[in-house]
């Protein structure tokens, strides 16, 4: 239902998805940490930080919220995989 009460309809969970995933790369970076030492310093957090822009993208579109950008998804979309193997390789 909405907040008002009149309208009902069926909605996707999005903050719930996004907290969700964001808890899962939390862990999963955090088991990185534990396991491996990773060298270089910060590259960990900006492949996290990456992942988590994707997912973020992805999910965007099933939010109910009107684009305030035309390319910023775009942009994100390419830039953030790109930030994502840099690290990966690094």
């Amino acid at each position: 239902w909405g907040s008002d009460r009149r309208i009902g309809t069926r909605r996707i969970p999005v903050q719930a998805l996004e907290s969700a995933s964001a808890a899962s790369l939390a862990v999963v970076t955090g088991l990185i940490v534990w396991r491996v030492q990773p060298e270089p310093a910060g590259f960990l957090f900006l492949g996290g930080l990456s992942a988590y822009l994707i997912v973020r993208q992805v999910l965007f579109p099933l939010r109910g919220l009107p684009r305030a950008t035309r390319y910023g998804r775009t942009v994100m979309l390419i830039v953030a995989p790109v930030v994502l193997v840099a690290s990966i390789a690094a």
